[in-house]
């Protein structure tokens, strides 16, 4: 992490610099820090998935769960062959009770990245 904050130092716009230093600090659960490095990666690439990826754990991890639905959803719509944020939006449509969505959204998934998407009634599994 020291050499991702060495390097932001030198270049203030060096998104792949604030990428790895929110992907370590949300990995360390310090979620606000990781949110803002995220959010600063945004300023400069607004379509990066890896960023709102980390945005979108980060809003689970602090409660914030519309949030982070929007957030997925905004993945999904830049990239719609990204697997993880289908298996993640659809988790927590499940842990909401919305499985008619989730089962949508599983269809959808299946679709566009089937290859990926094997196994994923248990990826959507209510979990509690």
């Amino acid at each position: 992490m020291a050499e991702a904050t060495i390097a932001i130092s030198k270049q203030d716009d060096f998104a792949e610099a604030y990428l790895l230093r929110a992907a370590i600090l949300a990995k360390m659960g310090q979620y606000a820090e990781a949110e803002t490095d995220a959010d600063k990666v945004l300023t400069i690439m607004s379509d990066n998935d890896e960023a709102l990826t980390i945005k979108a754990q980060c809003c689970i991890a602090t409660g914030r769960a519309d949030e982070a639905e929007q957030t997925y959803r905004q993945i999904i719509g830049i990239n719609p062959f990204h697997a993880d944020a289908y298996i993640s939006l659809g988790q927590l449509l499940m842990q909401q009770g919305r499985t008619e969505e989730a089962t949508r959204l599983a269809e959808e998934a299946l679709q566009n990245v089937p290859e990926q998407m094997e196994g994923i009634s248990g990826n959507f599994s209510n979990k509690e």
